[in-house]
């Protein structure tokens, strides 16, 4: 692709899937964009991560059995906005 002009690029890019990695670096903005969105779900994971540890913890005694689900809850919902963080992102990088 890097020797190809910049009509065969954009014609290329035309035809890739809207989830294409191509998408992720076609110009400097989107590889800014991309790089955004990473640390986000990075962000997320760790929170997610967070969240299930402290709840395994807290689980280990009876009377804080309420404050583990509510962080194994918390957990799953990180879990769940990151394919929603992925489909924004790949609106995003086409928008562009």
């Amino acid at each position: 692709m890097s020797e190809q002009g910049p009509a065969e690029v954009e014609k290329e890019l035309r035809e890739h899937h809207w989830l294409s990695p191509a998408w992720y670096t076609k110009t400097p903005r989107h590889a800014t964009i991309y790089g955004r969105y990473q640390a986000v779900r990075i962000l997320i994971d760790f929170c997610a991560a967070f969240c299930f540890v402290a709840g395994s913890v807290l689980f280990l005694y009876a009377a804080t059995g309420m404050a583990a689900a509510l962080l194994f809850l918390t957990g799953s919902l990180c879990f769940a906005v990151k394919p929603t963080i992925d489909l924004l992102r790949a609106f995003h990088l086409r928008r562009l």
